[in-house]
């Protein structure tokens, strides 16, 4: 992910390291286009936090959050990720809708939200495809 972070010259804080299984190509390009996308409405600071699996809830949940100018509030933000869709004055809107494309092949799924000062999007994927990669952490219970 700090890879990604870097080719799109930004600085990512991530508080989890973890190792995403599936197509590694698709992988970077969601996650490139997310942080592209912060860029591209004034976020000077990404970060990206994975919500371990629970009882509740058996999916891995990763929140990439920016402080950028959030998502339009005349927009609904499940029709954002619809082919197309934008709330800027350029670009065609193909982003988010591919993003949504990727984490579905994954076997997961992608909400937006509108944060206090800025924009999350949440994709959660199944527990398998997720390989924390530190020792030192434990499920959530």
């Amino acid at each position: 992910m700090k890879n990604v972070a870097l080719r799109v010259g930004i600085d990512c804080k991530i508080d989890t390291p973890a190792e995403i299984s599936g197509d590694e190509i698709y992988l970077s390009l969601l996650f490139e286009n997310l942080m592209r996308n912060s860029l591209q409405v004034s976020a000077t600071s990404i970060s990206l936090r994975i919500n371990m699996p629970s009882k509740d809830s058996p999916a891995v949940d990763i929140l990439l959050e920016d402080n950028g100018s959030g998502f339009s509030p005349d927009h609904d933000t499940k029709e954002l990720l619809n082919p197309f869709v934008t709330q800027r004055s350029k670009g065609s809107g193909p982003g988010l809708y591919l993003a949504q494309k990727i984490t579905k092949a994954h076997g997961g799924t992608m909400s937006l939200y509108n944060l206090p000062a800025g924009a999350c999007v949440k994709i959660s994927l199944p527990s398998e495809r997720v390989r924390f990669t530190q020792r030192d952490i434990q499920r959530a219970d």
